[in-house]
């Protein structure tokens, strides 16, 4: 099975209401893939999931209407391929455009083609749009209250780079067990 598909899946069960971590742990565990293709489903699932406002902006802008799930969620992956991560556009076409071919025929294939190298000529400029008129609630994918707030609390001129910094993925997280470090802490003592 394709990775792609996998994340298709995994993105339309989140739609319908599944958890996030539990769907892409149930996946694994059903698959026989690498930790490589693991982690390429898992950015790939997670950065659509955290950049959705965006992605079906930009699929609104390049489109008329889809009405099928699966299309829009391929188009949602391969947007996010081009614009967030270091990938070769022109194989994340090529790719979009023949997972569609093979699901539903050159029609819908020339159309997948057609949208993303559409993106793919305008996307330096939508993005400076974006940024320009400071439409940082689809720029970045949250929600127009807490773009309020944070407005409010950091000031116009500060406003982008509050945004940025919340948005950054965590490196490392560290949890510390308090009950294990009190019970050697104590058990030193006598």
């Amino acid at each position: 099975m394709n990775v792609k598909q996998v994340a298709i899946n995994l993105i339309s069960q989140v739609d319908k209401g599944a958890y996030s971590n539990i769907a892409l742990n149930e996946t694994f565990k059903t698959l026989n893939i690498n930790s490589k293709e693991k982690a390429f489903i898992t950015e790939i699932f997670y950065g659509v999931i955290r950049n959705k406002k965006f992605l079906d902006y930009i699929i609104e802008k390049n489109t008329k209407e889809i009405k099928k799930e699966w299309i829009r969620n391929l188009l949602r992956i391969s947007i996010y391929q081009i614009t967030f991560m270091d990938s070769d556009n022109k194989g994340v076409v090529w790719e979009a455009t023949e997972l569609a071919k093979k699901k539903y025929g050159v029609p819908i294939s020339k159309f997948i083609n057609g949208t993303l190298r559409n993106y793919l000529r305008n996307k330096d400029s939508e993005l400076k749009s974006l940024a320009d008129k400071k439409n940082y609630e689809v720029l970045y994918s949250i929600p127009k209250w807490f773009c309020d707030m944070l407005e409010k609390q950091y000031g116009n001129e500060n406003l982008k780079q509050a945004i940025t910094s919340l948005k950054k993925i965590p490196y490392l997280s560290v949890r510390v067990n308090k009950l294990k470090y009190y019970w050697k802490k104590n058990l030193n003592n006598f």
